[in-house]
């Protein structure tokens, strides 16, 4: 299901038409409302100074004879960008910090984590103005000061999203084609991590609103001459006892955005909630080997060489070893076959000697060489060359096994253009290749489609 069913989803419900018919008003009203009433908000009367709800100011007027009303709708402009920039920057400051323990070593990614784990326990009105008496008063420090405050909540979300995504066939087939973590990281987990973080960033916007109208109404906001919703609101309720509605004007404002940016946040997530449930994945694995290895041993006929493996993983009881005592060789040419029931270790096996075992797991072995090359004791920088060209490994399911935001013609290149350096026209030639000599059909149309326009495809594909 693409983005415009989500949206369209969205539409048809009332909640959600309500939503975008006030998230449309909103931003209305911010483009043409300082073009048509900028002038009468700026118009100095001394004779109408103070004045009270008329006909000729419907929410009455300022210490200056301003009409209020005028001022509120400019204000909208200022007050929607200002919270757009906070969530922009704490959406960027977050999924950076979430992230960053994905792509930095373990050493410098757990600190990372664990400082984001600190902020987030910390309320984020209390981060807001920490950080608004170290930027400083006015416009400028309030943006930063909401956007870094937010920057924790969105960062344990990237966190958690990219930890889910992780764990799927797509990510350890780009592992073993030899991927970068930081190509990883941008081509595949970002993209899937997208619409929930964009989700949560429409829900912000609402909070923002009320944040810059907090910050502006203590005098550590918008400073004069330029004014928001915040601002507007101190102002009159230094007057509320003669024209309560100056007041109320800029509160009701406040209001009906922050609920606009909410509900549509809400209803969208409502909407991908219902999506991702109707097309969640199933994650069985199971590894096969075949084709002979390109790769050249001298005075060595064995391929990959398995002695002893062990596969441990920790618990509360201690260290369990569900895979123990595994010992085969493959020599060019050959395939063997691994027999056993579900939950047996085959795929437990198939994952250790394709270096995808990820801590706290544990690898061990008397020998587990590939090609001459010990797979336990080299760096993975040096392993990389192996990877994708001469050991590859080929997932079960490939509803799981295909990235579903990026279509299977450059996947299927991204190995050919990663370890052989070839153009990106001609890695897609060859894909197209490979397609037809597996026999799946219109293979120049299937390498344009994603894996959720064409399951079928990605069936004929395995």
């Amino acid at each position: 299901m693409s983005a415009r069913t989500v949206w369209a989803g969205i539409v048809r419900s009332p909640l959600g038409i309500t939503s975008l018919a006030l998230v449309t008003l909103v931003a209305l009203t911010a483009i043409l409302a300082p073009i048509l009433w900028g002038a009468q908000a700026e118009q100095v009367d001394p004779t109408a100074i103070t004045q009270g709800p008329s006909a000729a100011h419907l929410l009455g007027t300022d210490a200056l004879g301003r009409d209020v009303l005028a001022r509120v709708m400019v204000a909208t402009r200022l007050s929607v960008l200002l919270a757009v920039i906070a969530v922009v920057i704490g959406v960027t400051v977050g999924a950076v910090l979430g992230t960053a323990p994905s792509v930095l070593p373990r050493w410098a990614g757990r600190p990372i984590a664990g400082f984001v784990n600190i902020a987030v326990a910390f309320p984020g009105l209390l981060l807001a103005l920490f950080f608004a008496v170290i930027f400083g008063v006015g416009t400028t420090g309030s943006v930063l000061a909401i956007g870094f405050a937010m920057a924790p909540g969105f960062a344990r979300l990237t966190q958690t999203l990219s930890s889910a995504i992780a764990g799927r066939d797509f990510i350890s087939a780009a592992q073993v084609a030899g991927v970068s973590r930081f190509r990883i990281l941008i081509r595949h987990i970002l993209p899937n991590i997208g619409e929930p973080l964009i989700v949560n960033a429409t829900v912000a916007a609402g909070s923002a609103l009320l944040a810059f109208a907090g910050l502006s109404f203590l005098g550590l906001g918008v400073q004069v001459p330029a004014y928001d919703w915040g601002r507007l609101l101190g102002e009159g309720l230094n007057r509320i006892y003669l024209n309560p509605a100056a007041a109320l004007g800029p509160a009701v404002a406040v209001v009906i955005a922050g609920l606009a940016f909410n509900l549509l946040g809400e209803t969208a997530a409502a909407a991908l909630g219902g999506r991702s449930a109707r097309r969640r994945a199933r994650l069985p694995l199971v590894a096969r080997s075949g084709a002979p290895v390109p790769a050249q041993v001298d005075g060595e006929e064995v391929v990959l060489r398995v002695d002893d493996l062990r596969v441990s993983f920790p618990s509360p009881a201690g260290w369990l070893t569900p895979v123990r005592g595994v010992t085969f060789d493959i020599r060019r040419g050959e395939a063997i076959g691994v027999v056993g029931e579900s939950g047996s270790g085959k795929s437990l096996t198939a994952l250790a000697a394709a270096k995808l075992i990820e801590t706290p797991g544990h690898v061990s072995a008397a020998a587990l060489d590939f090609c001459g090359t010990s797979l336990l004791t080299t760096p993975d920088r040096a392993l990389r060359g192996l990877l994708g060209t001469s050991l590859a490994m080929v997932f079960q399911d490939p509803m799981t096994s295909f990235n579903p935001t990026r279509r299977i013609g450059s996947q299927l290149a991204e190995a050919a253009s990663e370890h052989q350096g070839l153009s990106r026209r001609a890695a897609m030639a060859r894909a197209v290749e490979r397609l037809q000599a597996v026999r799946v059909p219109a293979a120049e149309r299937r390498v344009r489609q994603s894996r959720t326009s064409s399951p079928a495809a990605c069936a004929s594909a395995r």
